[in-house]
């Protein structure tokens, strides 16, 4: 007898006519916790070339690439990567395309590493087609980040303008 006691509803959660008692409520809900700050691109242009800048939450700098004039050349700097000493080779990622750029470990300075090249044969048309950006140095990796579409197209005229 104990043990089908033990089984039927508690006391408390029924009624006199043997319905069961929602629980009651604890109080208002919480309120939605506030939004994290977000990365955000940056764009800008000048006479000797165009620039994206990534900037992150804290508002550092990220990455950021340029496209220089006289010669053409692509640059990506980023500032969180430390220089390896016998690696050179620098990835670019346009979307799902690499870029390959050097980054001379005997030229870095002292705060990130950055590489450079020429500026690619359809480096327009990769821009276009891109949805995100990111940077690969030996096993340091920055991205894949979203990027606006309306910020790659400034960009593109920016450098072919060049």
């Amino acid at each position: 007898m104990l043990l089908l006691a033990a089984c039927g509803p508690a006391a408390n959660d029924t009624n006199v006519s043997g319905a069961v008692q929602p629980p009651e409520p604890s109080g208002a809900p919480a309120p939605a916790a506030p939004a994290e700050p977000q990365a955000r691109w940056e764009s800008s242009g000048d006479a000797q070339g165009a620039s994206l800048r990534l900037v992150g939450a804290d508002g550092r700098t990220t990455m950021s690439v340029r496209c220089e004039s006289g010669p053409a050349r692509l640059t990506v700097s980023v500032p969180s990567f430390t220089p390896i000493g016998s690696e050179d080779r620098f990835a670019f990622g346009v979307g799902d395309e690499p870029v390959t750029l050097v980054a001379d470990p005997t030229r870095q300075q002292a705060g990130g590493v950055t590489a450079e090249g020429q500026v690619p044969d359809g480096f327009s048309d990769l821009l276009a087609r891109a949805r995100t950006i990111s940077a690969l140095y030996g096993t340091q990796r920055v991205g894949p980040e979203p990027i606006p579409a309306d910020r790659l197209e400034a960009f593109a005229q920016g450098c072919v303008k060049r």
